[in-house]
């Protein structure tokens, strides 16, 4: 078995609705199988990119700095993608 997961959703093409209410926000998760670290889930909604992080706190104490990380980096391809 992999220690990562990723997968990729496909979100919602219009938004949704609860009980009349918009949904504004989804975050994407997986189930942690036993023996595996972390997984990661990509789904966009509402124009953006959702990622959610499951990891195994034994395993991966420092999953914050994999998501600090992974943010900066994204932040980082956007500019460079809107300076074209």
């Amino acid at each position: 078995m992999a220690n990562l997961a990723l997968t990729p959703f496909a979100g919602p093409a219009a938004p949704l609705h609860l009980l009349g209410a918009r949904v504004l926000e989804m975050v994407p998760l997986l189930p942690l199988p036993p023996g595996q670290a972390v997984r990661v889930a990509l789904m966009p909604y509402a124009g953006v990119l959702r990622i959610g992080f499951t990891a195994d706190w034994d395993l991966v104490p420092d999953l914050h700095e994999l998501v600090v990380d992974v943010a900066r980096e994204f932040t980082l391809l956007r500019e460079v993608a809107e300076q074209g």
